[in-house]
C-alpha cells in the first residue's frame, strides 16, 4: 500500500481491496488513475526488487 501511495502518488481513496496470495497480489485501484499510476511506477523497485505490475485480465468493472 505504501508503495502505491508514495511512488505511485495516489490518495488512500484511490485504493480499494488488497488481496495477497502466495505468489501474486491484487490491488483494486480507481480506474481514472490507473494510467498515471502505471507510468509513475514503471521503473521503480519495491524493497530493492523489481516486480511485474500490470492490469489484471478479466476484471469486473462495477458501476
Amino acid at each position: 500500500m505504501g508503495f502505491f501511495l508514495q511512488k505511485g502518488k495516489l490518495d488512500k481513496s484511490d485504493l480499494g481491496l488488497i488481496e495477497v496470495k502466495d505468489f501474486i497480489s491484487f490491488v483494486a485501484v480507481r480506474s481514472s488513475v490507473i494510467k498515471t499510476l502505471l507510468s509513475n511506477i514503471k521503473d521503480e523497485k519495491m524493497k530493492g526488487k523489481k516486480y511485474k505490475i500490470e492490469i489484471a485480465r478479466n476484471t469486473v468493472k462495477r458501476v
